[in-house]
């Protein structure tokens, strides 16, 4: 329990002592996507463990602790449970080209960690596929371009509420033969539905719009 109220002082520059374990993330201060999923890296790479589930901003300290020793007893149901599969059912029955939703998220760039190593960093290896990291150190401008990426996976899964849970790596980011940026959805939801994408940033922030509709 110490080193995880450590891991969680450095993201909150609090005081470890003044940590209280029953805390939300919220309440602490990590709320926000980026920050959180950050802080699920750091973890799994201190504690050289594989979490079940993503964490969100409604655990506390002693949520996580528990996820980490295994004692799902205290965990909260909803953390335990796999990804929510999608329910093509629900989808389909909306007819061809129906729209569900739309999703936005805009992030700052500096957020995202100068590293060494793009591929075997521990948040970036976490968050992007391998062919995402490649093409975004190919161009040259390689924060800018993962942290648009992000923006892009951000905004896929806050376009529906049954995406809302979809693993980050099982949104792959991409561009069609016209260079137009493509969503590429490795799950099964990935054959009813369709997406149009908008990427933009500039030298400080970087944004990204989905819009979401059925395609069968």
């Amino acid at each position: 329990m110490i080193r995880l109220v450590e891991i969680v002082s450095a993201f909150t520059s609090k005081d470890k002592d003044a940590i209280d374990v029953n805390a939300s993330l919220k309440s602490l201060g990590i709320q926000n996507s980026l920050s959180i999923w950050k802080l699920h890296a750091a973890i799994e790479r201190t504690f050289h463990t594989k979490l079940v589930g993503n964490l969100n901003q409604g655990l506390t300290i002693q949520d996580i602790y528990s996820l980490i020793t295994g004692n799902s007893n205290v965990v909260p149901s909803t953390l335990l449970k796999k990804d929510k599969k999608i329910n093509l059912n629900e989808i389909t029955t909306l007819g061809r080209g129906s729209i569900i939703g739309i999703g936005t998220d805009l992030e700052e760039i500096e957020q995202f960690p100068e590293v060494e190593d793009y591929r075997q960093n521990d948040f970036y290896s976490k968050v992007f596929t391998q062919k995402e990291i490649s093409k975004s150190i190919l161009g040259g401008n390689i924060r800018e371009s993962l942290c648009a990426i992000f923006c892009a996976k951000e905004s896929v899964k806050k376009s529906h509420a049954l995406l809302f849970n979809l693993p980050m790596k099982s949104i792959e980011i991409s561009n069609n033969a016209e260079g137009q940026p493509l969503v590429i959805i490795h799950d099964n939801v990935g054959e009813k539905l369709s997406f149009h994408l908008s990427l933009s940033h500039t030298n400080k922030y970087a944004t990204a719009t989905v819009l979401t509709y059925v395609n069968t």
